[in-house]
């Protein structure tokens, strides 16, 4: 990022010549506001700032911190798009109303309080059933869908019920939504699992364990059929799948990152999870974030973020739609 903040020359110089810059340098070039004789200094002009952020709503300095953060890693008009989200789903008329009323009799305004995120008692199944409902919504609005929920409510469907039904309803894609929790260490950002015989790490192979590992390809009646003639048969389906399904979770990724950034450093992996072994269908794994993480839980529960998260899987699925249409017509061949 820092070529974004300072001139590109001097950012090439110091990565070239590996120089300090000193605080007056870094002055001049806009990468700090202010330099200070000394610490107490620093800290009085510090907290006179502070004071007068304090002065203003809650909502409006969260939202301008979202927003210039967003727009810092984006384009003008993905942040004006990021902007119009914020403006109509967040701000409060009685805040604006309460901002324009202090100014108008000179004092501090009356500003609700955000209200506190916390970890405890947020469920993974109640998150992602929102996510849900809300990427449903974003791709029935665009017209190229046919979206069906495996549930929609909170209630528990099985892994194999839930392939099952994507058979029933001759489903072309089918995405599983998740958001991870680990007991130990800190991770961040979103990761897209493919098909694998075995878990790609440690903790895919954790995971796979939770989701219920199955010998069987679940999702599929191959009752009377021989061993071996299933096996072929599952085989040459994928034979045309997994590649596919590869495409998929690379370019839902890439839309991501592009809509978001906040990728896991390890974003496309494979693992033997029940739900993506339909042989014919392409099925790709989400994991939006980790709840364990304190970032990724504040992205999760903030409406901006999803919404972003979800326009990224949307651009995402609409590119690899058009790409898997035209080799199509390849594997035809």
């Amino acid at each position: 990022r820092i070529v974004k903040l300072i001139p590109e020359g001097i950012a090439r110089e110091l990565a070239y010549t590996g120089r300090r810059m000193g605080a007056r340098e870094a002055k001049s070039i806009g990468l700090v506001n202010a330099v200070y004789p000394d610490h107490k200094t620093l800290l009085d002009e510090v907290m006179k700032i502070a004071r007068e952020i304090a002065k203003r709503a809650p909502l409006a300095v969260y939202g301008s911190k979202r927003i210039i953060n967003y727009s810092r890693d984006h384009s003008t008009a993905d942040a004006l798009d990021y902007i119009s989200i914020w403006n109509a789903s967040m701000l409060q008329n009685t805040e604006i109303r309460e901002a324009m009323t202090a100014a108008k009799e000179n004092r501090d305004g009356q500003f609700a309080k955000l209200p506190p995120q916390k970890n405890r008692g947020i469920k993974e199944a109640d998150l992602m059933l929102l996510l849900a409902r809300e990427l449903k919504d974003t791709l029935l609005r665009t017209g190229d869908y046919d979206v069906l929920l495996t549930r929609e409510a909170d209630v528990f469907v099985s892994l194999e019920d839930r392939v099952r039904l994507a058979h029933q309803r001759g489903a072309d894609v089918f995405i599983s939504l998740h958001a991870d929790a680990l007991a130990h260490g800190v991770a961040h950002g979103a990761r897209i699992f493919t098909l694998s015989d075995a878990a790609s790490d440690a903790a895919s192979a954790a995971l796979a364990e939770r989701h219920d590992r199955l010998d069987i390809l679940s999702g599929i009646d191959l009752n009377g059929a021989d061993d071996v003639v299933t096996d072929v048969l599952l085989d040459l389906a994928r034979l045309e799948t997994a590649p596919r399904a590869r495409a998929l979770a690379q370019s839902v990724l890439a839309g991501i990152e592009n809509a978001t950034g906040d990728l896991y450093k390890l974003p496309l992996q494979q693992a033997a999870f029940s739900v993506l072994k339909a042989a014919d269908i392409p099925s790709i794994l989400v994991e939006a974030g980790f709840l364990s993480t304190d970032q990724d839980l504040d992205n999760l529960i903030d409406p901006l973020w999803r919404a972003g998260f979800i326009a990224g899987l949307r651009d995402g699925l609409a590119a690899w739609v058009i790409s898997d249409r035209a080799e199509a017509t390849l594997r035809r061949r």
